[in-house]
């Protein structure tokens, strides 16, 4: 598999809440301004490909780090700067990098699938090879503002992003609500969010090239989508090292998604189960 280690990283970005959560939440072992923390997870699991004809992603390893200075912060693959603080709101310009790209990041699908050239066209299409392995698409990096309110029983995150690497000149805007819990040594943290993707980002990963659409498929722009998604991850500490985890997170993806020739479902899975140990 392409990019190994890269993708290990965005599964634990995937899986993870984030390490800001900290200031609302007791976890053991926090992160300190100025500190650096690492923490390596060694377990099973890994991401549903919702593609075509591509293996699911997965990793032995899950490698989460995070810096926070005064105002500069790192968590995993995201990069943040804190534009204002208080009791209860967060404003921050941050950057990431857009999920969809990764999909497309496995190399060992089988070359060559067959589809039923099932189109609005008038004359009856015969089978004919698409070579799905030479179907890449390029990560891209979007960067934007993220808005966070801070309450007594429920954290509200709202963020809008735009890609900044010129790869498909797309938007996106999520929002998520996370509710944080601790039981003894046991945490949980629970969010429910939905993710909206702009035409330019959708058709850009989920509709064939002219030179791939060797059968001359009748496209349809899949357009503006919405997904919601649900996460949850557990977390039992047997000491400021050393700790068990559990995260699963299922996301639905817009139903203009079934438009897509290159999808084979429109809802997936990541989850991992490991054992971690922070440095």
């Amino acid at each position: 598999m392409k990019y190994a280690v890269f993708l290990s990283i965005i599964i634990a970005s995937l899986l993870s809440a984030p390490a800001s959560l900290a200031k609302n939440n007791s976890e053991q072992a926090l992160v300190k301004p100025g500190t650096f923390d690492f923490r390596l997870t060694a377990g099973i699991g890994g991401i549903e490909n919702p593609l075509k004809q591509r293996d699911n992603i997965s990793s032995p390893l899950l490698p989460e780090f995070s810096y926070y200075g005064d105002k500069f912060y790192v968590e995993n693959l995201v990069l943040g700067y804190s534009l204002y603080e208080s009791e209860n709101w967060l404003i921050d310009a941050y950057g990431y990098f857009n999920n969809d790209g990764y999909f497309f990041a496995d190399s060992t699908s089988e070359k060559l699938v067959s589809i039923a050239g099932i189109t609005q066209n008038t004359w009856r299409a015969s089978k004919v090879a698409i070579n799905f392995q030479e179907i890449e698409r390029d990560l891209s990096y979007l960067g934007g503002v993220n808005i966070s309110h801070i309450g007594p029983w429920l954290r509200t995150n709202f963020s809008m992003a735009k890609d900044v690497t010129s790869v498909h000149h797309g938007e996106e805007i999520s929002l998520t609500f996370t509710k944080p819990l601790q039981w003894r040594s046991l945490t949980a943290t629970i969010q429910t969010g939905a993710t909206y993707k702009s035409s330019k980002i959708n058709d850009y990963y989920y509709q064939l090239t002219d030179t791939e659409n060797t059968i001359l498929l009748r496209q349809i722009s899949v357009g503006d989508t919405i997904s919601p998604w649900v996460n949850l991850n557990l977390r039992y500490h047997f000491n400021p090292n050393w700790s068990l985890g559990l995260s699963l997170k299922k996301t639905w993806l817009d139903s203009k998604m079934k438009s897509s020739v290159l999808l084979d479902k429109t809802r997936y899975h990541t989850g991992f189960v490991g054992v971690s140990y922070r440095y």
